[in-house]
């Protein structure tokens, strides 16, 4: 839902929501199935971890967010993203669609000097690490980063000699949010359109991306297009224009 208000700019009615919870929720029960047994499943609540991370983030310091559903009281948001391939599956840094290009972000951030830097979360840091090269590389310092969640590999951030302030530590098997699953955002291409949000849904690729078992793959891929076609369904009952939403790019190579 937060992704719907949030990232997207609806306005979600009451009634609304509670449908949405309900879809959440059933979605998980199956969805769990298709996970190893051994692996201990936890969910978070959006909202809870959003009061969370804003409590510990402190304010005496210019803060800079690369996230915008989880952080909401950033001096300044950094509009950056992973950008795929649709064909061959490489990764680079680019800004987010119906964003400015990411050096004329980067160059209104150089008057603050020092900033801590606030996102959702970290895998493995790289992506981090790679954020706060480019800041340094413009004379802007990284005081401090902080996250919700990080996996125990997201030490390389630490060992850049940046340090890192997470809400929960785990030793992740993999971390994915809802909205991937259910269609509404995904892996970022570079987009070939300024009026039309284009992305890969992670059923594209859903034995790499969320790390299920390739004897699930296909129930698994069928339960994630059930809900998005449910969601929608619900989302136009009510009124609203889905084609906020974006469109939907085929996973070509990369695959393993």
């Amino acid at each position: 839902m937060e992704t719907l208000e949030n990232k997207l700019g609806y306005v979600l009615v009451k009634n609304l929501k509670k449908e949405l919870k309900c879809l959440e929720d059933e979605f998980l029960l199956k969805f769990w199935e298709y996970i190893h047994g051994e692996v201990e499943k936890k969910v978070f609540d959006v909202y809870e971890i959003s009061l969370s991370l804003n409590d510990v983030v402190p304010r005496d310091i210019f803060i800079l967010s690369l996230d915008r559903v989880y952080f909401r009281n950033a001096d300044f948001y950094l509009d950056i993203t992973r950008i795929t391939d649709s064909l061959d599956g490489r990764i680079s840094l680019g800004e987010r669609p119906g964003s400015k290009p990411l050096a004329e972000q980067v160059k209104e951030l150089k008057s603050c000097g020092e900033l801590s830097l606030v996102d959702v979360g970290s895998f493995n840091g790289f992506t981090i690490n790679e954020i706060c090269r480019l800041l340094e590389e413009n004379n802007i310092t990284v005081k401090e980063v902080y996250v919700a969640f990080s996996n125990y590999k997201s030490g390389t951030i630490t060992k850049s000699g940046r340090k890192l302030t997470s809400l929960y530590r785990y030793n992740f098997f993999d971390w994915i949010e809802l909205r991937d699953l259910f269609g509404i955002d995904g892996r970022i291409i570079k987009q070939r359109n300024d009026k039309i949000r284009e992305f890969i849904p992670y059923w594209e690729n859903i034995c790499e991306w969320a790390s299920i078992p390739s004897e699930y793959e296909h129930d698994a891929i069928r339960l994630c297009k059930l809900y998005n076609t449910r969601l929608l369904s619900v989302l136009q009952d009510f009124g609203y224009d889905i084609s906020k939403i974006g469109k939907h790019i085929r996973f070509i190579g990369g695959k393993k």
